[in-house]
């Protein structure tokens, strides 16, 4: 997402994305408590959830509802924030890494329609 707030492009896909660092550490170190979490990923935020507020291109975003690495509502909050056109391809059962295999010619075609709209 921050190349997508530098650069003007015609359309944004992003696939299974995350909010936050800050939001997906937790998920993953639960054992490593909050304010230290906090100290380690000062740096490193990588907050695109502060970033799609203020994207000014044609959003897509396709997340699966079982999604094991970056839970499903991430991509949810992040579409529910995004300002511009924007447009949510849930996939059933998608986890993380099968998304094209759950989604099959969709996965492609969907995105594909998305960004012809576009650019009309």
């Amino acid at each position: 997402m921050a190349l997508a707030s530098e650069h003007q492009a015609r359309a944004i896909i992003l696939e299974a994305p995350f909010t936050s660092f800050k939001d997906l550490a937790p998920r993953h170190y639960p054992w490593i408590p909050g304010l230290i979490l906090d100290i380690i990923l000062r740096d490193f935020e990588f907050s695109n959830i502060s970033r799609v507020q203020t994207l000014q291109t044609p959003l897509f975003i396709v997340h699966g509802t079982a999604d094991e690495i970056c839970g499903y509502e991430m991509g949810l909050k992040l579409y529910e924030k995004a300002l511009v056109t924007k447009e949510f391809f849930s996939v059933k059962d998608g986890g993380h890494n099968d998304l094209p295999f759950r989604a099959g010619q969709d996965f492609w075609s969907e995105p594909q329609k998305f960004i012809e709209a576009q650019t009309r």
